[in-house]
Parts: C-alpha cells; structure tokens; sequence
C-alpha cells in the first residue's frame, strides 16, 4: 500500500489549520468551492470531509444521510443514483443567518465525488470521516484512496467503533483517528498512567474541546460547558507519546487562542479567515 512513515502525520507538524467541511461557515460545506476557498486561505491545510455511498455504489461527499438538510431533493443519498444527487442544487437549503436568508441557491453548487475532490486537490492532506457505517464501503474508500496514490495523505476516521477495528485489522497501514473507544480510554489513561505506558495504534486525536454535543467548544462561564476533554496535559501526554491532538470544532476566536497557546497540533474550524487572523497574531502564519 504505502509506508506508515511517510503518512500524513508528518504533514501535521506543530500546528495545522483544518477546513471543517471546507469552508462551511463561508460557503456550502463539502462543495468544491468551499474546498477551494479553505485552500485558498490556507495552501498547506488539511480538509476535513466525510462520506457516503449512493445507490449506485458512488462515494459521495455530503454531511448528513438526508438530502432535505442542505439540497433542494428529499430523501437518504443511498436511494439516489450519483447522477440524480448530481442534479440538485446543493447550496438550497444553506443559511448562515439562522433561515433569514438563503444566499446560495442557484449559485451552481453540487455535491461532488470524492474522487473528483481528490483530483482537484492532490498535495492536500485529508481527513475523511466515513458516515455510511458498512465494512465493504469502508473498503471500497481504501481502494479508491490506493487508485489516486491518497492513502498516505488521508486520516479516516468514523463515529462507528467496528468500523475503525475493522480498518485496522484488515488496513494496518492506514492511517486512522482515535475511535470513540480508543478517545474515552485515552483520556481516562492520560490521567493515571505515566507517558512511556500509553499506547495506541491511531494516527492523531480529532477530539472536541468539551463534551457537548450541541457546543463542542468551551463557550464561557455562563454556558453549558460540559466536561473539558483537551487540556493541556492532555495534549503534552499525547504528543509526547507521538500523537497529534486536533480540536472540533473551534469557531470563536478565544478558544482558537487559547488552544493554540495550550500547544495544540490543529485546529478545526468552519471559518478560515478568522483562524488565519489568529495566526497572523500569534506568529505562526
């Protein structure tokens, strides 16, 4: 396949920036012009983009499994023919004043394929979240990852525990983010074992600053700020036992700082230009 030490782990470094969808806070996430636009803002960044499979065995790139969310269609994507998700207008249904206004529609965005995502950024590190929780679509990404000489620029990842295992028994070489499982035990470790007894196989920590589902980031002492996953010994204890910790996903400006202070390997957000003037500030840009 490839060799694990010429991965994208060392494209991460001491800091990488990483477009959330692209993007998302800008453009329609998961488009080719929300890619565009992160890339644009930041040449060696990372996209972070997720998957699934349509009818017609495609791999598509889109967020969530119905199409009302964001597209003028209805329905799951894997009811739908590439060619039929190809004709909608995927900027419809996105809004970034709360539903005041919808500024995309008709603006020629479409859901694109992965490999067409690949193609047009083919230096770009990539981190590929797999939504559509089958073994043998797991596998059918990896051979299109080896077909575009891109498993070695890739971290996938999934919510999806089996999914991961399943990966790294049958993939060993790709790399991968923590699971939930491996997060959670992980964290619990971190806490009570000293460094030299930490190990995991996974590539890097793409975890939120707190655990809230509604807020993943801290958002003040009036919020609700759930329970603090990245700390900063946390993030010592991890890189001193060679992994990466990317936090999701941080859009104010305080906790961008914050973390970048705390020593954090990447930041991922929807807006790049706020996280480009924070790193203009803070020197490393």
């Amino acid at each position: 396949m490839f060799n694990r030490s010429d991965s994208v782990i060392k494209r991460i470094g001491r800091f990488i920036p990483v477009g959330h969808r692209g993007a998302n806070g800008e453009l329609p996430g998961n488009t080719i012009g929300s890619f565009q636009r992160f890339i644009d803002i930041f040449p060696e960044g990372m996209l972070e983009l997720d998957v699934w499979r349509t009818s017609d065995n495609e791999i598509v790139v889109y967020h969530d499994e119905l199409l009302d969310h964001e597209t003028n269609g209805t329905g799951k994507i894997i009811d739908y023919t590439f060619k039929e998700i190809r004709r909608l207008d995927r900027g419809y249904n996105v809004s970034h004043d709360g539903g005041l206004t919808f500024p995309f529609r008709g603006k020629g965005f479409k859901v694109p394929l992965l490999k067409e995502v690949l193609e047009r950024f083919p230096q770009t590190p990539v981190s590929i979240d797999i939504k559509f929780h089958m073994k043998d679509f797991a596998r059918q990404v990896i051979e299109l990852l080896e077909e575009y000489d891109s498993a070695g620029r890739v971290i996938l990842g999934s919510f999806n525990n089996g999914l991961i295992s399943y990966i790294k028994k049958n993939f060993p070489e790709m790399p991968t983010s923590f699971s939930k499982k491996e997060i959670f035990l992980f964290y619990i470790l971190h806490k009570i074992l000293p460094r030299s007894l930490i190990k995991f196989s996974g590539t890097a920590l793409m975890i939120p600053e707190i655990l809230n589902e509604s807020d993943p980031e801290y958002s003040g002492s009036s919020g609700n700020r759930g329970i603090r996953i990245i700390t900063r010994q946390l993030i010592r204890k991890a890189n001193r036992a060679g992994i990466p910790v990317l936090a999701w996903t941080i859009n104010r400006r305080e906790n961008m700082e914050r973390l970048i202070s705390w020593g954090i390997n990447g930041i991922i957000t929807d807006y790049p230009t706020l996280l480009k003037e924070v790193m203009m500030e803070r020197g490393i840009c």
